[in-house]
């Protein structure tokens, strides 16, 4: 499908989002269900309405139908999708292909989280994508690479899988319940399924959605189970004794490039030592103190903080020599990257970054940019990475001579598209073994 009619339909849908989002729309919506609910002589539906009312008026926990299954203008985005991904499907039928269920909505970390950038690989390499996400879809959504980047909500199960190729691939990104029916209807007609624990979701990144039994199921059903850093491979082994393909995060090394020249940003802030980190600034997993310490150790080095967010207790405490630049975007972050001495990876050794694998880190070492870190087990032994808990360390390295090492066989070895290679070997492998039995 071109751009244009790609365009055309996502316009249409956002267009009923924006009528859908109207006081009046949604007034009509409450009234039409009340009227069918009430009135349809089935005492099912009177049961709906009845929990229906009492969760919105007395906030109790009970289960009813979704208001848009009463919306006019929601079963008509419905339908366009339903005919967007159809036509994608056929256009692109001898393509490989590859779906994934991607947690959470790209736009959140910049299309830089590990779905996104997988999804963008393997469509360069050749393969229809498809990904679905728990977001909303915006005009721009046009230009994103998969042929189909939509809401789950927007579809139904038997639109995902009507006309779905027998040899596509599914990707699930977390062990949600949203994805729960599509795991079980992959299974029943046989598509090859990957999970892909990126996340210990024991921890508060789980809660609203993490179930231990659900999470066994889908350990139990897909054909491959991945996880991205050593930690999470000990944790999926206290669920289930079943083979984990080990498979850290990487680069885009389409965007990190060491051979070209990036012109400085205006509003980096070069000092005798110039050190960067980007990605979130919020969360329990960062370790400020050591980054604190560290500038007020080397007063005349510069510390630049890209991203959203700062706790406010190291806002009010930060040194003069600590500049937050705010949110950047993907393309803008190797020009930053490029004119430093130094990439910061200053994460807590707790609970939660004790099973991450940092996506930022092979992107510091794609420009073979000195990395310092604190301690994570799947880090050890990386290239140009100093290592420590300790400030004193940090302070010694930013102090020295450091040499940089070449990393351009790390970096392919570490690439998206090397990651996408790998599940596909994997997946070749188990179609071969089980020819055999």
């Amino acid at each position: 499908m071109d751009t244009n009619t790609r365009k055309a339909y996502i316009d249409k849908v956002v267009d009923l989002d924006k009528r859908s989002a109207k006081p009046l729309h949604k007034a009509t919506v409450i009234l039409r269900r009340v009227f069918k609910e009430l009135f349809s002589g089935d005492k099912a539906l009177r049961k709906d309405l009845k929990n229906f009312l009492q969760k919105n008026l007395f906030k109790k926990n009970v289960k009813h139908k979704k208001n848009y299954e009463f919306d006019n203008l929601f079963k008509e985005k419905q339908k366009l999708i339903s005919e967007y991904i159809d036509k994608n499907r056929a256009d692109n039928k001898s393509m490989p292909c590859v779906i994934f269920f991607g947690y959470p909505d790209f736009r959140t970390s910049g299309g830089g989280q590990r779905s996104w950038q997988m999804a963008k690989s393997f469509f360069r390499t050749g393969y229809h994508v498809e990904y679905y996400h728990e977001g909303t879809l915006q005009k721009d959504d046009v230009n994103w690479p998969a042929q189909i980047a939509f809401p789950l909500y927007y579809t139904d199960i038997d639109t995902i899988f009507r006309n779905i190729p027998e040899d596509a691939t599914i990707i699930f990104e977390a062990p949600s319940y949203k994805y729960a029916d599509i795991l079980r209807k992959a299974h029943e007609k046989r598509i090859y399924t990957i999970y892909e624990h990126i996340d210990n979701w024991e921890t508060s990144l789980g809660s609203g959605f993490f179930e231990p039994e659900l999470f066994k199921e889908f350990l139990n059903t897909c054909n491959c189970i991945v996880a991205t850093c050593k930690g999470l491979v000990d944790l999926i082994a206290k669920y289930t004794d079943r083979h984990v393909l080990y498979s850290p995060n990487a680069v885009d090394n389409h965007l990190y490039k060491k051979e070209v020249d990036y012109d400085r940003p205006s509003d980096l802030v070069c000092g005798r030592k110039t050190l960067l980190y980007f990605g979130a600034l919020t969360g329990e997993w960062h370790n400020w103190e050591i980054v604190r310490k560290t500038a007020l150790e080397c007063p005349d080095c510069t510390f630049n903080l890209i991203g959203r967010g700062i706790p406010e207790a190291f806002k009010s405490e930060k040194p003069h020599n600590i500049h937050l630049l705010g949110p950047k975007k993907q393309t803008e972050l190797p020009a930053y990257l490029a004119n430093c001495d130094f990439a910061l990876l200053p994460f807590d050794t707790g609970e939660i970054s004790r099973y991450v694998s940092p996506l930022k880190i092979f992107e510091y070492l794609a420009l073979q940019v000195p990395v310092l870190a604190t301690p994570l087990d799947d880090i050890i032994g990386y290239p140009n990475t100093v290592i420590s808990n300790d400030y004193k360390e940090w302070v010694k390295t930013i102090n020295s001579d450091f040499k940089a090492t070449d990393t351009t066989a790390f970096t392919e070895n570490n690439c998206w598209d090397a990651r996408c290679r790998q599940l596909i070997e994997y997946k070749e492998k188990y179609f071969s073994e089980s020819k055999k039995e």
